[in-house]
């Protein structure tokens, strides 16, 4: 069959529920879910293979003899681990019924598990409205009624779950179609769950298809012409993939297959005045080789809620001449919940893990801050979005935003000339009277090497060399200019003590990257930092 081993032996019978994952919160979250019977429930659907239908049902059962008839393990109850389970449940209760051998006490023993999932999915603790959490049990909810539609109770399924995804829809979309957990690559998991239940009509409200639509399309903005998702918030570095269901866009089928099908974009640009963002992808690509060699920029100004917020307000990042230029730090994984009187939990951290802690760091992104504070995400109300314009002088394409920190104000209006260079202006002012420690925060890739001004092969701008950083490899040269009298430049790459210049590209890693930053006390002060590409060694 292929399936009676994991490569540990997690799923041979007995399966240990309670304690197989339980030290790790993602692992057990998805025992629970089943994650692992839908391929195998993918198969059944093509083969009618009987052989996997028994493997199946044997797990289902000794899940429901541990959580049904003992204490249930932390896990099994979580939000999430019921939206999905709930439908593979329903999947194999349908089946069983028609089962060769199946014994009325392992029937009565499902139709026990579909009841408690009809209660769970009916209580109020099982939906997060405010969260991509309620968007799934929606979905669920309605999967799992619409396959036992014949069972009591099921049509009050159905309709609380419609009732709850146009809530939630709205909700987790904004109007301009930008997902509002500050993360683009929970925008692509959501658009893609979103279109999978349209395709599978889960939806049929033509109001939320067409918002589906929009946001659809905002997932091309977020791909970077390597073909890789923008690490802006919870998003690790990851190519989509051509299955993605956001190629219902044809733009976004454009990006996403490398110009090989689709649609080229008809503008350079894209303002998401309520998700909060601002994208630059110019020139304005039209074949294959045009889509690689585009520059691309994005500023992130979104607070609407915690969920995946990091402390980030007014970050830039950018990618030219085929290679990352600014980067930010990525999500590095959820580990060690941190207890709700934790004082961590008063800086906005959830997690204790010092790594996550570090990536969620305003220090960690491109950005500024005030007196080594990270931007507060927990005492300040969410401001919705910051970014306030996208337009065009000439060759250059100009981005603004501005944020209220409380007792400061952040300013941030960036130039971006397409391959050539950009200059970011940063106005600070207090707004409490007293002076302020301001500091501007710079992350590039690792692989790049510092190399002194004037040093052999490389071009001295004739600035003041404490003003002025270069920055080489691949062919590519970048200085980095400061030209605004404020302190000299400070470097790092992979310190520990304190933990400084690093990222995380995929969970539970770092690798050193290069973190540069100045200084200054001031009242009211104009950052002014122009990062200029040349084509040294």
């Amino acid at each position: 069959m292929g399936v009676e081993r994991s490569p540990a032996g997690l799923l041979d019978l007995p399966v240990d529920w309670r304690t197989a994952c339980a030290s790790h919160r993602s692992q057990d979250y998805q025992l629970q879910a089943w994650t692992f019977m839908a391929p195998v429930l993918d198969q059944i659907e093509r083969t009618e293979d009987a052989d996997l239908l028994e493997w199946s049902v044997q797990r289902a059962l000794s899940w429901c003899r541990t959580v049904l008839d003992e204490s249930a393990p932390e896990m099994a109850w979580y939000d999430m681990a019921l939206a999905w389970r709930a439908p593979r449940l329903a999947h194999l209760f349908e089946r069983s019924l028609t089962q060769p051998g199946r014994t009325p006490q392992e029937l009565d023993l499902l139709h026990r598990a579909v009841v408690a999932h009809q209660r769970a999915l009916l209580s109020p603790s099982s939906f997060n409205g405010g969260t991509n959490h309620g968007l799934y049990t929606a979905l669920g909810q309605i999967a799992f009624a619409r396959r036992l539609a014949e069972l009591p109770g099921m049509t009050e399924i159905a309709e609380q779950g419609r009732d709850r995804l146009r809530e939630v829809v709205r909700g987790q979309l904004a109007a301009d179609g930008g997902h509002r957990e500050h993360s683009p690559d929970y925008h692509r998991m959501v658009v893609d769950s979103l279109a999978d239940a349209i395709g599978d009509e889960l939806i049929e409200d033509p109001d939320l298809v067409a918002l589906v639509d929009r946001a659809a399309h905002v997932t091309g903005w977020f791909v970077r012409p390597d073909g890789e998702i923008e690490q802006i918030g919870d998003s690790p570095a990851r190519t989509v993939a051509r299955s993605t269901r956001s190629r219902r866009d044809p733009v976004t089928d454009f990006v996403v297959t490398g110009g090989r099908s689709g649609t080229p974009p008809e503008e350079e640009s894209l303002l998401l005045p309520d998700s909060g963002y601002a994208v630059v992808r110019a020139p304005r690509p039209t074949t294959s080789q045009e889509l690689r060699d585009a520059s691309y920029l994005t500023l992130a100004g979104a607070f609407h809620s915690r969920t995946h917020k990091h402390a980030d307000d007014l970050a830039v990042t950018w990618f030219d001449r085929g290679r990352e230029l600014l980067v930010d730090s990525g999500r590095f994984g959820y580990l060690d919940v941190l207890p709700g009187e934790h004082p961590d939990r008063d800086q906005g951290f959830y997690y204790g893990r010092p790594e996550r802690q570090y990536v969620e760091g305003t220090c960690a992104h491109n950005t500024v801050s005030a007196d080594g504070e990270d931007h507060d995400r927990r005492s300040r109300a969410p401001y919705g979005s910051a970014v306030r314009e996208v337009r065009r002088e000439g060759a250059v394409h100009v981005v603004t935003g501005e944020v209220d920190h409380g007792h400061w104000r952040h300013r941030r209006v960036v130039r971006l000339q397409p391959g050539v260079r950009l200059d970011v202006e940063d106005e600070v002012v207090s707004l409490d009277g007293a002076e302020h420690t301001f500091e501007t925060w710079w992350n590039l890739p690792g692989d790049l090497e510092l190399s002194e001004p004037g040093s052999a092969g490389v071009h001295h701008s004739g600035a003041d060399p404490a003003d002025e950083l270069v920055l080489t490899g691949g062919g590519t040269g970048l200085r980095i200019l400061a030209v605004d009298g404020a302190g000299r430049w400070r470097t790092a790459r992979g310190e520990q003590e304190p933990r400084l210049g690093w990222r995380s590209r995929e969970d539970y890693s770092l690798t050193p990257c290069w973190n540069v930053s100045r200084g200054v006390l001031a009242r009211h002060h104009v950052f002014a930092t122009s990062f200029v590409l040349g084509g040294y060694a």
